[in-house]
């Protein structure tokens, strides 16, 4: 995520092509290396706003998580999986079967929580904020944006955070209120430019200029 620039969501490069892994997981009938490479691609689809590719994403890691009930991947996934399925019903494609599948992947985070699980609270806060916009609550989908980036600052989830903070810029931008949207997106991308996801950074700085100070242009130059 941090260097690609040709496209972000393949994920072949000098460490591994994914082709010839997703053949090599396919051969050996290894279901663990196929979801770990769909989740990964299913959160890099998300983060990079290729939302068309979101649906069969889903289903692929779905079906393959079946076979793979592993703890930090089953819950690193039920973040992207839940915000995918929230962006795709603000797209206004079947969001009634979108948003019912947006409120299941809520109730399993909200009962890792209950169970004590502390790595999901941020998660929890977010999902919060994305029902929230939807049901047009704009102050109250704040709150939980800010809680969500505080509670993944916290807990060292400083991409996330990044997250939260560019979700609340976009939220910001579609009720028309530029001061809070040039606010958040400048502290998301300065977060993921800490965070060196400058692949990440680039484009977002690209897509939303006008609300972004010109002195972050040097930055990404470094």
């Amino acid at each position: 995520m941090g260097y690609s620039l040709v496209d972000p969501i393949v994920l072949t490069g000098d460490a591994m092509d994914q082709q010839e892994l997703l053949g090599f997981a396919t051969k050996s009938k290894n279901a663990h290396i196929a979801a770990l490479i769909h989740s990964y691609r299913l959160e890099l689809a998300y983060r990079f706003c290729e939302y068309d590719l979101l649906p069969e994403l889903i289903g692929n890691v779905q079906s393959l998580l079946k076979t793979n009930p592993n703890g930090l991947t089953l819950q690193r996934n039920a973040l992207f999986e839940g915000l995918a399925a929230f962006a795709v019903v603000r797209k206004g494609k079947k969001k009634r079967k979108w948003r019912k599948h947006a409120d299941k992947i809520v109730k399993k985070v909200k009962g890792w929580v209950n169970n004590g699980t502390p790595n999901c609270t941020h998660v929890l806060h977010l999902f919060e904020a994305e029902k929230l916009e939807l049901e047009g609550n704009i102050d109250e989908a704040k709150k939980s944006y800010d809680l969500a980036a505080s509670k993944a600052r916290r807990m060292g989830f400083r991409h996330d955070m990044a997250m939260a903070m560019e979700r609340a810029g976009e939220m910001f931008i579609a009720v028309g209120d530029n001061f809070w949207a040039n606010h958040y997106l400048e502290s998301a991308l300065n977060s993921y430019i800490e965070w060196e996801a400058l692949a990440k950074a680039r484009q977002l700085y690209n897509n939303y200029r006008k609300h972004i100070s010109d002195d972050f242009a040097d930055r990404l130059r470094e």
